[in-house]
């Protein structure tokens, strides 16, 4: 019992730690927004988006930042997907076709015909705000920011289900965002995401990563980190924030996630591996704190549970109004219950089952395999 003590007092530490590093994140003050702006280059890789891509489009038509290329990369699309691109004449839209396979080789397609001296990268199924490049632009007034990253919202039909993947993804923009104000950074989101080309070309891109097929995202932000140590930011402004769907089933939603914890394996960072490491220890202590309410120790595990869910509830609730997250008491407290058996079996599945990814199979250890 005292060892499992122990874990929850650190686990508590962390998560108080995770508050103040998100009110840290939300106190930091927006840049002012002038009118002389330097040319962004706006990346999104697509294969087999036809049916998505189009919102896209139409909310970077109507961006009130106007300096601002749009290069579609097509990663061997088989379906109408650049059809429906060619039917938005806008007169800063490129396409341009992979030359390699993947998402990485796609995006490094994309920064080779990139004019502009500041990259975002975004997801074909998101919509964005119109000030949403307004505001990613701001905090690269500083000279020392290499890197930045926006809120990611995840909404999907009023289902329970979406309810649950909305929140469970907040509290992952949450962790992301309160690590890198505490000067950390372990985890940030592709579907919003900015930096200067220079960096990328500078740090060689994805070259020691390219083969990996998930972590386009987080490992670009490692290196760039342990290059410029102060140089990645989390933007707090809520325009910033970019909309993304819910996937429709558990069976989609496991193979996102699956394929999302294929890359911890791969990470260098010590202290990425220390945190994806608690987390898992963390997780297995609640496992064996519910076997506890079945023995003399109920007071107890009922302690730390309430004392759990109290604090986690004073983060995600702060996350969630920022990211204008539907908030629901019934899936917050089903996660509770969950959440240990999700974690830890994504996290063992990662290591041997294949995902699908935009049609398309990848095997642990050997990458695409059709």
């Amino acid at each position: 019992m005292a060892l499992l003590t122990g874990l929850f007092i650190l686990y508590f530490l962390l998560l108080i730690l995770m508050l103040a590093g998100w009110k840290m994140a939300m106190s930091r003050p927006v840049e002012e927004v002038t009118s002389k702006e330097p040319l962004i280059s706006v990346i999104i890789p697509v294969r087999n988006e036809e049916m998505r891509i189009g919102t896209l489009l139409k909310d970077l038509s109507v961006q009130e930042y106007k300096n601002f290329e749009i290069i579609v990369v097509n990663d061997d699309s088989e379906d109408e997907t650049l059809w429906m691109v060619s039917r938005y004449e806008l007169k800063n839209l490129n396409v341009v076709h992979n030359k390699g396979k993947g998402k990485k080789a796609a995006i490094t397609t994309g920064i080779a015909a990139a004019r502009g001296s500041i990259v975002v990268t975004t997801d074909a199924d998101c919509s964005v705000r119109p000030q949403w490049l307004k505001y990613i632009r701001a905090p690269f007034r500083e000279q020392k920011v290499m890197m930045v990253f926006g809120g990611v919202r995840m909404q999907g039909e009023k289902r329970f289900f979406d309810s649950l993947q909305s929140m469970e993804f907040s509290s992952l923009i949450g962790s992301g965002a309160s690590t890198a104000a505490l000067g950390f950074p372990t985890m940030c989101n592709g579907a919003n995401l900015a930096f200067r080309r220079n960096v990328f070309s500078e740090l060689k891109g994805y070259q020691d990563n390219l083969d990996i097929p998930s972590g386009d995202d987080e490992f670009l932000m490692r290196k760039i980190h342990k290059r410029y140590p102060k140089g990645v930011r989390f933007i707090n402004h809520p325009d910033a924030i970019v909309t993304t769907g819910t996937q429709d089933n558990p069976e989609a939603f496991l193979n996102q996630r699956i394929r999302w914890a294929s890359k911890w394996k791969y990470n260098s960072s010590r202290i990425t591996q220390a945190v994806a490491v608690a987390v898992v220890l963390f997780q297995l202590t609640f496992l064996v704190n519910w076997v506890l309410v079945f023995t003399p120790y109920i007071l107890q595990s009922f302690f730390f549970i309430a004392i759990k869910m109290i604090l986690e509830a004073a983060v995600l609730l702060q996350v969630c109004r920022f990211l204008s997250a539907r908030w629901n008491w019934l899936a917050f407290f089903t996660l509770q219950v969950i959440y240990p058996f999700y974690v830890i079996g994504v996290a063992i599945t990662s290591f041997f089952r294949p995902f699908e990814w935009k049609h398309r199979i990848y095997k642990p250890e050997k990458g695409v395999s059709r």
